[in-house]
């Protein structure tokens, strides 16, 4: 199991599991949006083959929130809070899927929010303690395909995309959405440290896994 690069982790310390479940909050928040969000994109998406996609995702969302419920249910809990810039990229989806934004749906689900999380489990895994490693190993190749959909998805709408509309919209929401995925990642900075990761590494990683 790999520890951190600059510090050994105190697994027991009570910084540590307050960190750890305070991460973990934002990620129980996001998955039972995931598992709310696949259901009503699949009401409206454009093929069968993407439809039953987003219902097989959405049963994979549904024990990724037992595996991480079980697990928070052990661990010692703080008086933390959701992140409000979580929340506001939720408040942005809920409009796009009232409009049945298919293009929309597709980007702010299975690439902004899937993103984030795909980035929280990679970064918090390598130094975790067994339970958290445990669970996300067990999560992190469904959330990594999750994201590789959104990502054929978008190509294929761009593909098609005569006069330029679809891709003047994924800016737009583009613009909206990565920066409060970026303040949300601020959000956790002054806890990073004591979950064993250089804030830089995160706040770098976000920024890869987005222009990749």
């Amino acid at each position: 199991m790999r520890l951190a690069r600059h510090k050994k982790i105190d697994w027991d310390s009570p910084e540590y599991k307050q960190a750890r479940f305070h991460y973990l909050l934002q990620i129980l928040f996001g998955e039972s949006l995931a598992e709310n969000y696949c259901v009503r994109m699949a009401a409206f998406a454009p093929s069968e083959e993407a439809r039953q996609f987003l219902l097989t995702q959405n049963k994979e969302e549904m024990q990724h929130l037992e595996l991480l419920t079980d697990a928070g249910s052990e661990m010692d809990r703080s008086e933390d809070k959701v992140s409000k810039h979580l929340r506001k990229l939720h408040v942005i989806m809920e409009d796009v899927l009232a409009r049945k934004d298919w293009a929309g749906a597709i980007f702010g689900q299975n690439f902004i929010v899937e993103g984030i999380v795909v980035t929280l489990f990679r970064e918090q895994k390598k130094y975790a303690d067994p339970v958290v490693e445990s669970v996300f190993s067990k999560i992190i190749a469904d959330e990594v395909r999750h994201v590789a959909f959104g990502v054929a998805e978008i190509k294929k709408l761009l593909s098609t995309d005569r006069d330029g509309s679809i891709a003047k919209g994924l800016i737009r929401l583009q613009r909206k959405t990565f920066l409060h995925a970026i303040l949300f990642f601020t959000d956790l900075a002054a806890e990073a440290d004591d979950l064993g990761m250089q804030w830089d590494d995160l706040a770098e990683a976000v920024f890869e896994d987005h222009l990749k």
